[in-house]
């Protein structure tokens, strides 16, 4: 079961890579048509790279928790048991937490090329509903 289980989340997690992969190129194959303001279209470009980097986020969470898992029982081995401490086991978690760090790095990196991104188009929305609440209130 636990083998499902990480077949399933590599599943998982490559299709959600799959998916950004395709949104992003049906949003550069169509371009928006001349009536759709820009910051739309970049909304729903936006919108991909926005979810991948939550569904990655959310899976840092559960390498934390297996980690913390394993710690946990090797120190119940330890100290309950008189078990020895497998160097094996010591340098898989080594080798956790530095997938970890590496994926906290690129969700790092990520973040600082959607910061702006997402800026600028929320500033460009924000001018919408200005121009709107105006419009109603000037109307209504």
């Amino acid at each position: 079961s636990f083998e499902f289980k990480l077949d399933f989340e590599f599943s998982l997690k490559e299709f959600s890579r799959l998916l950004y992969r395709e949104c992003n190129l049906l949003c550069d194959v169509f371009s928006p048509p001349s009536d759709v303001p820009f910051f739309r279209h970049e909304r729903m470009k936006l919108h991909g790279g926005e979810s991948q980097y939550l569904f990655q986020s959310s899976e840092i969470y559960t390498e934390l928790d297996l980690l913390e898992l394993s710690i946990e029982n090797i120190r119940l081995d330890v100290s309950k048991r008189g078990c020895r401490i497998v160097f094996d086991e010591i340098e898989m978690l080594n080798t956790s937490v530095s997938d970890i760090a590496t994926i906290l790095l690129h969700l790092r990196r990520q973040f600082l090329e959607l910061e702006p991104k997402l800026k600028e188009v929320m500033a460009l929305e924000l001018e919408v509903i200005v121009k709107e609440e105006e419009f109603v209130k000037n109307e209504g």
